[in-house]
């Protein structure tokens, strides 16, 4: 393609831009409702989708003061997250619930999934989560936003015990939202998911069980655990994770933790980090004293710029095809295409999936950033995109 070509399609593509502004879409704009299928948590066209994020962090002020629209607006949108996890205190219901509300509906604002989690260790009550669970599913049921964790980390107790609490939750929440995906906690603070794999939950559908793992803690054993669930076909979620010991101090281990993220990436595990708070715990993501609304990376610690770049390095620009586009045999492609304009050497190389099937492995004159024709020559097609380069 020469420049003039190149330019003229530039134009076009622009003026498409004026006409459908709505081609871009947010993350759960392009995935919609989840569900489990198999091992895997799959999206509104069943295709495999994995999420990244952080946790909020609900045990002190200087994390409940993250718990605004602001704070989750720049997690998005800088930080890529497209999940949050929202945990909450049972013994501080009344005095947080509104702080909860607060993020689920800024989750909802900016496009994202959000994890309700009912931060409690051992010794759990189940009607009292039954209960708020039930009204938050009232409240957010009807979106495709939300999923729902109600048991933190158990600790000493076994699966029959867990497995019981869980099926009244359940029942509780499916009395009101049918499908949305509840994240069910596993023995020994969510490190034998196997021991839930040998006996599912089998009441609802669109159940997924918990994997918590603490890198400088957990080693191999913790993987091979969880890559037994795995195989006896039950899905999984990291719901919260750290770079350190288990303690939420200690050293870093980011060897270790690489190990962990390309476990889960393999095996398609979504995850959350531990957590959006500014304290002097290791696993905190900001340094004391850090604005909940005005922070810069300069406030970051060692573990929050390490996720945040991770989270970044997983993220697809959701992409929307644009209304009534045709292939040349005249049918209207739709869907949702995702993908990376990524700068490769002197050009940028394109990587591209419609829904979730790869569609092309271009290179060519294409801007890092903007709008251009993508051909596929394999099909003899083309399909008028709009791609934000995000790295």
């Amino acid at each position: 393609m020469n420049d003039g070509a190149f330019l003229r399609n530039l134009l076009f593509v622009s003026i498409l831009l004026c006409v459908h502004s709505s081609a871009q879409q947010t993350f759960v704009g392009a995935h919609g409702q989840l569900k489990v299928q198999g091992n895997r948590i799959v999206n509104k066209n069943g295709q495999p989708v994995t999420l990244h994020g952080m946790s909020m962090y609900p045990w002190a002020q200087q994390g409940l003061q993250f718990y605004n629209a602001t704070a989750i607006r720049r997690l998005v949108q800088e930080w890529k997250c497209t999940v949050i996890r929202i945990p909450i205190l049972p013994n501080s219901v009344s005095s947080q619930t509104n702080l909860v509300k607060t993020v689920v509906d800024a989750c909802i604002a900016n496009g994202i999934y959000a994890i309700i989690d009912w931060h409690s260790m051992g010794n759990a009550n189940a009607t009292n989560c039954a209960n708020f669970m039930k009204s938050m599913a009232t409240q957010y049921g009807n979106t495709p936003n939300v999923m729902y964790e109600p048991w933190n980390e158990p600790v000493k107790e076994n699966w029959p015990t867990i497995k019981s609490y869980m099926e009244t939750v359940i029942a509780a929440i499916r009395s009101i939202d049918p499908d949305n995906i509840i994240i069910c906690g596993t023995p020994q603070w969510d490190q034998s998911p196997h021991l839930a794999a040998e006996n599912p939950i089998t009441s609802s559908t669109n159940i997924a069980y918990t994997m918590h793992f603490y890198s400088a803690t957990h080693k191999q054993w913790l993987r091979d655990n969880t890559e037994k669930a795995l195989n006896k076909g039950i899905a999984i979620f990291a719901t919260e994770y750290g770079l350190c010991e288990s303690t939420g101090n200690g050293k870093l281990d980011v060897d270790e933790t690489k190990k962990y993220w390309e476990f889960m990436d393999a095996n398609g595990i979504g995850c959350t980090n531990w957590s959006v708070c500014a304290i002097s715990e290791t696993s905190a993501a900001f340094n004391p004293g850090t604005s909940s609304t005005n922070w810069t990376d300069g406030n970051l610690k060692p573990s929050g710029r390490a996720v945040k770049e991770y989270i970044i390095s997983k993220y697809e620009v959701p992409v929307g095809v644009l209304p009534g586009e045709l292939d040349r045999a005249g049918h209207d492609i739709g869907g949702v295409m995702t993908g990376f304009s990524l700068m490769i050497g002197a050009g940028p190389a394109n990587i591209f999936t419609l829904n979730g099937t790869l569609i092309s492995k271009a290179r060519g004159r294409l801007p890092a950033n903007g709008l251009f024709i993508l051909k596929n020559p394999e099909a003899g097609t083309s399909y008028r995109q709009i791609i934000t380069d995000v790295r």
